[in-house]
């Protein structure tokens, strides 16, 4: 039966005003500064969510507009992005600390 399912991806582009659009560029802002707080207080210390987040949530939540679940799902981002760069360094391939630049959530 689940060799039957089919999945396929809709691409979609939001509808927005003006102002929801300053929000939203807003919130991509505000996600990337506290990744990259959050990242820069674990970098070579933790990688696991567990970890990251009692060490880094306060601060996120102190230095970003962003609410609580927001800040709570950064501090998981940032701990992803520093086990990517342990995994590509058990492989022998150059790593340097995480830095969030790319306007995605």
């Amino acid at each position: 039966m689940a060799d039957d399912y089919v999945r396929r991806t809709a691409i979609t582009r939001l509808e927005v005003t003006d102002e929801q659009r300053d929000l939203l560029e807003d919130t991509i802002s505000e996600w990337k500064r506290g990744c990259q707080l959050a990242t820069d207080m674990a970098w070579g210390k933790y990688n696991a969510k567990s970890d990251v987040q009692p060490l880094a949530y306060d601060d996120v939540r102190e230095h970003t507009d962003l609410g609580s679940q927001h800040a709570i799902l950064v501090t998981h981002q940032a701990a992803q992005a520093i086990t990517g760069c342990i995994e590509r360094k058990a492989k022998d391939k150059k790593v340097s600390k995480p830095t969030f630049t790319a306007p995605t959530v």
